[in-house]
């Protein structure tokens, strides 16, 4: 009996020894977060640093959002995490030491998963082998989530928000050195959580009541894969979760559909296929690696006018002057040393353009640094300019007698990068901003003044303002008040009012058609 026993000590130890213990980090961001892109450093220098971090990204009210995950999980601000469901809600600049906390738990059960895919389907088949590593009982489900790296879209909707423009807040993985917004054309989505599978506390009946240690478990679960995802960069994840207080045990997760564990780099940027006789052709190119690897990009083939530049790991340059009509093949070519992408695409020439560009007024119109947020012109050719100058609302106007860029009306509000100017056709001026508080603000110009314009009590981000033929105010917004969906409200009878039902769109509003 004694000799029996050691030998089954010796297998559990066995069995202990060989396991792996993975860290699931669910964390919560959104286009529209203007944080968030220090979650993206943090996630990334995660999986970078330690192959047992498996990150998920749970997109809030933005057009990555899966509906079920969104409304799942817990109400945490972004950008913050969850790690393995024990240690919630945690900042990423706490992320590292989470992690070395996670790990000091053993897990009962040792997990693996195997993916395959038919292509002609695009049925995925996901077979999720656990092995207790002690005796383990209780009611315990699967929960399966898939994931699809590199996620790119047009702009506006894919832009992403970003404080850190200008390093004001320091070094934050290079996100400091990006525009605010970034523009779509320069990002891709890592980690994006696709689809929850099973619910957030995982299948019923997924899991055996008890489970000795030794014993092994099986589950399959099944997902068609949508048009839209690339299944290169797709896949998928298993959690093994206790529902008594809903802490993950372990998770794994598959190698990409493809049957690699490597992504292959991808472009960002589209390419610019128009161009004119005599007139610079410039096409930034952008280039995303979801493996963090160095890259190398070149140009295969290009026509003898086009100059070729790579300016750092993510991005190139192609410029010249065309100088004759015609069609000119180019091949792009990006590689992270084992896989590599190409762009190829053919930029026609036209004929030369009559017209030309000219500077109006002179350049640096400003006394401080500055955003432009909108512009647009009377009906007499009067061109007008909204400017965040030093944090405050400011117009300038540059009249058609081309007497220079003047600023006009005085303003000592605050305003945030975004807004929108309209004028009517009495040459009445018109602006829309976020102001303190996340309060949108419309005023109108009177004897140089700003005033407001009726009584606002919106909370929100990203305004814009059109006018009607018939002079009447329109304005749209993304709606704190209605979980950052879109809202539009007119101005009539000196009160706004909202235009169908507050919340209607299903993604936030980024711009205004």
């Amino acid at each position: 009996m004694k000799r029996l026993l050691l030998f089954l000590s010796l297998i559990i130890v066995s069995i202990s020894m060989f396991s792996q213990k993975n860290v699931l980090i669910e964390e919560v961001t959104g286009t529209w977060c203007q944080y968030c892109p220090r979650g993206f450093y943090y996630s990334d220098s995660l999986t970078t640093e330690y192959d047992n971090v498996i990150a998920v990204s749970v997109h809030l009210n933005d057009v990555m959002k899966d509906d079920e995950y969104a409304a799942a999980v817990p109400n945490i601000s972004a950008p913050s995490a969850n790690f393995n469901r024990n240690y919630m809600s945690i900042v990423p600049e706490s992320w590292f030491g989470t992690y070395t906390q996670e790990m000091q738990i053993q897990p009962k059960v040792d997990m693996e998963i195997a993916a395959e895919y038919d292509e002609s389907t695009k049925l995925i088949t996901a077979t999720v082998e656990l092995t207790a590593l002690e005796n383990i009982s209780g009611d315990y489900r699967i929960v399966g989530i898939i994931t699809e790296d590199g996620v790119t879209g047009p702009a506006p909707a894919y832009n992403q928000s970003n404080i850190y423009s200008n390093g004001q807040y320091g070094y934050v993985g290079g996100y400091e050195n990006l525009p605010n917004p970034i523009p779509a054309q320069r990002i891709a989505y890592d980690h994006v959580g696709r689809k929850l599978l099973g619910g957030y506390n995982g299948f019923e009946n997924s899991f055996p009541t008890s489970l000795l240690a030794g014993q092994s478990h099986s589950y399959s679960i099944e997902y068609t894969l949508p048009d839209d995802y690339d299944y290169n960069y797709v896949r998928v994840i298993a959690a093994l979760i206790k529902q008594s207080d809903g802490k993950i045990d372990n998770a794994c997760k598959s190698l990409y559909l493809n049957g690699n564990n490597n992504a292959a780099p991808l472009f960002t940027s589209t390419e610019k296929t128009e161009s004119y006789v005599n007139l610079n052709y410039i096409y930034n190119i952008y280039v995303h690696d979801p493996d963090n690897k160095d890259l190398t990009i070149t140009a295969s083939t290009l026509p003898s006018w086009l100059t070729f530049e790579q300016i750092d790991n993510k991005s190139a340059i192609i410029y010249g002057v065309p100088t004759a009509v015609g069609d000119n093949g180019v091949v792009i070519e990006v590689t992270d040393g084992a896989l590599s992408t190409t762009q190829a695409f053919f930029i026609s020439v036209g004929e030369p353009l009559e017209g030309e560009w000219k500077l109006l007024g002179d350049r640096g119109i400003t006394e401080e640094s500055c955003y432009v947020l909108d512009a647009c012109a009377d009906e007499a050719g009067n061109l007008y300019a909204l400017i965040r100058e030093n944090s405050l609302l400011t117009v300038y106007c540059n009249y058609f007698d081309e007497q220079g860029w003047v600023e006009i009306g005085a303003s000592t509000t605050t305003i945030t990068i975004a807004g929108g100017i309209a004028i009517n056709s009495e040459g009445e001026i018109f602006v829309t901003f976020v102001g303190n508080n996340d309060q949108i603000k419309v005023q109108k110009l009177v004897q140089s003044e700003w005033v407001n314009v009726g009584t606002q009590s919106f909370t929100g981000a990203t305004p814009d303002i059109a006018i009607a033929g018939d002079d009447v105010i329109y304005i749209v917004f993304m709606d704190f008040s209605s979980d950052y969906h879109g809202a539009v409200y007119r101005y009539e009878n000196e009160a706004w009012t909202a235009v169908g039902t507050n919340g209607q769109y299903s993604t936030a509003v980024t711009t205004w058609y």
